[in-house]
């Protein structure tokens, strides 16, 4: 089991989760007033005739961050590589590695992807429609290593990379106006060993081979 630091330096709620997309620990937002400056110190009660007026209370704090520690992460986590996940404004995510992080092993071919979002926490995917219809989940900004099907178009890649684009767009009419419209981009980086290209080259003659063989 291995430790690991999360801080949330953002104006929003963010929820961590386990493996199998159970909620693992919900962090409150970091930028905010412990209570509603606008209170006041003085609170209001309704004082009877024996009662004393209530103290003043402590001025309203600002907190800049929330943390906290996992002391029981597992290794095959995809948290498990960083010492430290920061949660930032506008979606942003920044990672302190693990010094000497040894992966843990996993069929080949293994393809880190890494999705990337303005807006978004998560995405669900199913990978390969056409091979298989296991749903995988990836993390806005954290890196997730995957075994993939050698067949698969991920396969001749090491990484692949799921970059959400904002652009402006034209409203339909009759409003003419600007919307934020966003489109995923998937491209593969790190072009596998030539020893694996092949490999995965003979791999997919001899499927071709077998679906030939089976419509006869």
């Amino acid at each position: 089991m291995l430790k690991v630091k999360f801080v949330n330096k953002s104006g929003e709620e963010i929820t961590l989760y386990r493996q199998d997309g159970s909620v693992l620990k919900v962090l409150e937002a970091g930028k905010r007033w412990n209570r509603d400056p606008s209170e006041g110190t003085l609170g209001t009660v309704v004082v009877g005739g024996a009662q004393n007026f209530p103290p003043p209370r402590p001025q309203p704090r600002w907190i800049e961050k929330v943390e906290w520690v996992w002391e029981e992460c597992p290794e095959d986590s995809i948290y498990a590589p960083f010492r430290t996940i920061t949660f930032l404004d506008n979606n942003v995510v920044k990672l302190k590695r693990r010094p000497f992080w040894k992966p843990p092993e996993m069929n080949w071919p293994v393809v880190t992807f890494l999705f990337k979002s303005h807006k978004m926490k998560m995405i669900k995917e199913r990978l390969d429609k056409d091979i298989s219809s296991d749903a995988a989940v990836f993390y806005n900004g954290i890196p997730c290593r995957r075994t993939v099907n050698p067949l698969s178009k991920y396969a001749p890649y090491k990484k692949w990379i799921f970059d959400e684009v904002m652009e402006l767009r034209d409203s339909n009419p009759p409003k003419k106006e600007m919307i934020e419209a966003y489109e995923s981009i998937e491209r593969g980086e790190e072009k596998r060993s030539f020893t694996e290209l092949e490999k995965i080259a003979e791999l997919r003659i001899k499927d071709e081979e077998r679906k030939k063989l089976s419509l006869t």
